[in-house]
Formats: C-alpha cells, structure tokens, sequence
C-alpha cells in the first residue's frame, strides 16, 4: 500500500533537494522511505533529501552561515577606506561580526572597516566628518611666455571644492606673496580675450583658405603686434604674384577667379583622372575622362565602378587575370582551388596531407604542389617525411649499413670475434653503423676508425695482434725477428754448434722493452774460444794460423807491437 506524504522538520536556512513530498510504501508497520530530512547535495524525487542555502553549511541538523563578504557602509564626504572596502563577516545566529559600519583609524587594516580623511582634510571628532585643512597649494596653469607675480604657490583654506584664495592664476603687474598672479615675460603682451601671453612678432598662419585654391606662396607669416592689431593681416588675398610675406592665394589648375564670388570655379568641362584604383584591378578602359562641374559635382563622375562593358567615358574597372572581385569590400581579391599534390615518390610519405588549396599569385599557383622535405607536419603544404626505416638523401639512404674498419692494420688479429665478420677479400672487419641524424648531413656510429683493445666487441672496430706480434700503437709487430750476424772480423770463422763453417748465420731476436723497445740478443760478432749454440748468439774464432787482437785476428808470426 502506497501513500503520498510531505517531507518534515526543515532546517532553517535550508531548501528541500528536490522534492517535499515522496511516496511511502508501508512495510508491516514501517513505512518506507522515513519522510523525516536527511541533509544530502544529490538531488532526489524519492526520499526527503535537503541542502543548505547560499552561504549557509551543514552543522550537524542545522544550516549556519558561512564567512561571506560584505561591502563596508557609509563612508563619510572627502574620506577613503584604510584598506579595504569589503571585509569578511562570520554569522552567530544575529550577530556579523566584525561590524561593515565604518570607523576612523589612521592605521590601515584589511579585517575591519576602517576610513581615514583624503589629502587636506581633517577628522573632526565631533561629527565624525572630514573637514577642510590649511594647505600650500601651487598656483596652477601659468600661461606660456609668462612668470609668477611673486610666489609660485599660495596658503589656501579648503571650503568643500573651493579654496579660499584661489589658487589659479590672475593677471596683475602688481606684486603679492598671498595670490597667485602672473605677468608676461619680455617681449610677450597680454591677450585679453584669451588671457595669454603672445609675442609682439610672431609667425601666424595663413587662414580660410578657398576651396580648389593653394597658398601662394607660404601659409604663415610673421606678424606685429599693436596692441589688438595685427599686421599684416593674416586673411587671404588673391594674387597671383607669390609673397612670403602676406597670405596670398592662387587657385590650382583647371580652376579660375571669379571676384564676384571670391571664389575659384571650374571651366565647363575638364579632363580628370579616375581615382582609387583597386590593387590587383585595371580601368575598363580608360584612366581619365572628361568630366563637367556643376558647383561641388563632376558629371559623370571620377569615382570608379565596377562594369565589365568597357567604357571611354565613366571610370570604370575589371579585376585582373586570375582575380575576382569581393563585392563586399570592393576589391579584387585572388582566385584560389584546390589542387593535388605531385606523385610521391618511393620511401616518401605524406606530412599530412595529399592535396592543398592554392591562392593565385600573379602568374602561379601558391603554395607549389611539389613535394619539400618538412618533418613539422602542414595541412596547407605539400611536405613529405622519410618512410621509417629511411633518412634524407631522397629517402634512399637505410638508417643502417655495412662499412668496412679502416685503417688496416698489418698482422692484425681476425681469428678473434671482434668485428662483426671477417672480409677475407679486403682482409678488414665489416661492422654495422646506424644514422645518427634524420639529415643527409649526419654521421654513422659507431666510427669505422680501427683502435686496439683486446676484449672482443662484435660491432666495433677493436683490433688485437696476432700470437708473437706485439701492439705498437695502431699497428701489430713482430715480438721476434731473424737477422744475419755482422760484423765478424777478417781471418775469422764462426764458432757455433753445430761446428760447421756458416756462410750466411743468423739469430733469432726478440723485441723487448727498456725505456723504448730494442731487440736481444746482439746480431754483433764476438770471440769467443768455445763453440756457441746457432741461431742464439753470432760467436767467431781465429782461423788456424791466426791469434786474436783484441776484435780482429792476426798471423801468430806477426810480431806483436
């Protein structure tokens, strides 16, 4: 059984979200939902849901004002706020506090509503008011080409807006110390009617100038001053003779005098120019045509007309090639369409788009349909980008390749995997490089350039020697060597085991390292009485019938010295 039932016990300060009434069900002896309020800021139709007002929260089964902002009140006549003009407020029950009422306080806060008095003025306690102080003002607008007449600025006493002497200034040849007087510099003579001071000779424009008329030949002149006359005047004169002293006119071409008007008028009829071309238009035909004046009118007249039936008598025109016109503005306004991009070559992709709009541009079409290289994508350009995989050089160079290590040493070592394989035509290791940039302009990495080290890297240019060659900076030599023996004295013969007459003997050397690398042993004969194993040392001895000498042999019936 169902029923429709109000919702109860509102909180003050609060509203019903949405509903204030829902339908019961009865349950037994319950009815469900409890039409009692529950506070909750999700509206609902079917349940007594409700929600604070505007800056009011939730305490607990009531709404209580939030801290709000409140403009301060009544602030007093030539007074300003000392800080702020609004402060923040907290609710208890009735209570605001603190009070938006103003107070006088010369210290500045931003919590309370607090004026002080604007510049020359005072508080006066009594009325809680700002009242007028006793201030120097300057004497203000001095006219140009004029003095003081003594004192620059006065002691004035502020009545609301006025003060009391006035601190603008008066003409007087009098001197004072208490109002603001001034008199004109030398040279200079009072102006009554404006209350300035002007040169007694000075330049003056040239005025009223006819209409079709020009100056002939200045538009200013100097002039004297006799108290209220000037001299010469500075009212225009017709005169054909050009002055640079007097306010002559002439009138301009195809215009002529007329003394009963004082005026210049224009013959019956003239040539004159169209105007105002439009940029990219031409004259539909002609640029001038003959044109009668009727007072301020020209029939027909020089203002041009856009009609595209050619014409010698009204000034009309066309847009050009390529251009139409916007009737909106008048103008001749470029043709555009839009137009595909060129045949996009192998490995190249779009960045973005494949077809653009073009704008005439004189003779051609802007911007190309050729294809530029921009990786910053366009959709009002026809840019390409390398497919992945490939870089600049017309998108034909990969972004990896084979290169060979170089330089090549000798006796280098290529039984050890330290390249990335052997190429037995070029005796080199062959490694991998990848592009380093998107422009052709990049380099490959890792470098070509072959460097020793003896730990293996398969996609590096390491190189290490072979077994009896030792590293001798870039390059790989031999730890041994063969060398004949020399040396050995005439009359002698090498004594190495086996014993036999050598006629070539050699040794084996070994490279070793002493503040430098040399080789051991000495390929350097020496004597020596017993036989020396070969190919170790290069030992000779005497032949028979000779006796060492020291490092040669002699004949044993040589006498000795």
């Amino acid at each position: 059984m169902t029923q429709t039932i109000s919702c109860q016990w509102l909180p003050t300060n609060a509203s019903w979200n949405i509903t204030d009434q829902i339908i019961q069900n009865r349950n037994w002896i319950w009815r469900i939902p409890n039409n009692q309020w529950t506070y909750d800021l999700i509206p609902s139709t079917t349940e007594c849901r409700f929600k604070c007002d505007y800056w009011y929260s939730r305490y607990w089964t009531s709404c209580k004002i939030d801290v709000q902002p409140i403009q301060c009140q009544w602030l007093p006549t030539n007074a300003s706020w000392n800080t702020v003009s609004q402060i923040n407020q907290t609710r208890n029950w009735t209570i605001r506090t603190p009070s938006n009422i103003w107070t006088y306080n010369s210290t500045s806060s931003t919590t309370e509503c607090r004026f002080k008095c604007q510049t020359n003025y005072t508080r006066d306690q009594t009325s809680n008011s700002c009242i007028p102080t006793t201030v120097d003002a300057a004497c203000q607008w001095l006219p140009t080409n004029a003095s003081w007449n003594t004192v620059a600025q006065v002691e004035t006493t502020r009545n609301w807006t006025t003060r009391t002497p006035s601190n603008i200034w008066t003409y007087n040849l009098t001197p004072s110390t208490t109002e603001c007087r001034f008199k004109c510099q030398t040279n200079y003579t009072r102006d009554w009617t404006s209350n300035t001071c002007k040169a007694t000779i000075q330049t003056w424009q040239c005025q009223w100038l006819p209409t079709n008329a020009s100056w002939n030949t200045v538009s200013q002149i100097n002039q004297t001053r006799n108290w209220t006359i000037r001299t010469p005047s500075n009212i225009w004169i017709y005169n054909t003779n050009s002055s640079t002293t007097e306010c002559r006119f002439k009138c301009n071409s195809w215009f002529n005098w007329d003394p009963n008007t004082n005026s210049c008028w224009a013959p019956s009829s003239q040539p004159v120019a169209c105007q105002w071309l439009p940029t990219n238009a031409i004259w539909n035909t002609t640029p001038q045509i003959t044109s009668t004046r009727n007072w301020t009118t020209r029939t027909p007249s020089n203002i041009w007309t856009y009609n595209l039936t050619p014409s010698t008598t009204e000034c009309r025109f066309k847009c050009q090639t390529n251009y139409t016109r916007d009737w909106n503005s008048n103008s001749c306004v470029p043709n555009t369409q839009t137009w595909q991009c060129q045949w996009l070559p192998t490995n190249w992709i779009r960045n973005t788009v494949s077809r653009i709009i073009q704008t005439r541009n004189w003779a051609s079409w802007q911007p190309s349909t050729n294809w530029t290289q921009i990786n910053r994508p366009s959709t009002t350009e026809c840019r390409f980008k390398c497919n992945t995989g490939y870089t600049w050089i017309w998108c034909n160079t990969p972004w990896s390749k084979t290169a060979l290590c170089w330089p090549k040493p000798i006796n280098w070592s290529f039984t050890d995997p330290i390249c990335l394989y052997y190429d037995p035509g070029w005796d080199t290791c062959v490694i991998t490089q990848t592009r380093l940039w998107t422009s052709y302009t990049g380099s490959w990495a890792p470098t070509t350039w072959s460097y020793y080290h003896t730990t293996p890297l398969t996609n590096s240019c390491r190189f290490n020697c072979k077994a009896w060659y030792v590293r001798d900076w870039n390059s790989c030599i031999p730890n041994y060597k063969i060398v004949n023996c020399t040396s050995k004295p005439a009359n002698s013969m090498w004594n190495g085991i086996p014993i036999f007459n050598w006629s070539n003997p050699y040794i084996y050397q070994t490279r070793t390292w002493w503040s430098g690398w040399y080789y051991t042993p000495s390929n350097v004969s020496f004597y020596s009485s017993t036989a020396i194993s070969r190919n170790l040392w290069c030992p000779f001895k005497c032949n028979p019938g000779y006796i060492r000498n020291q490092n040669s042999c002699i004949s044993n019936s040589t006498p000795s010295g």
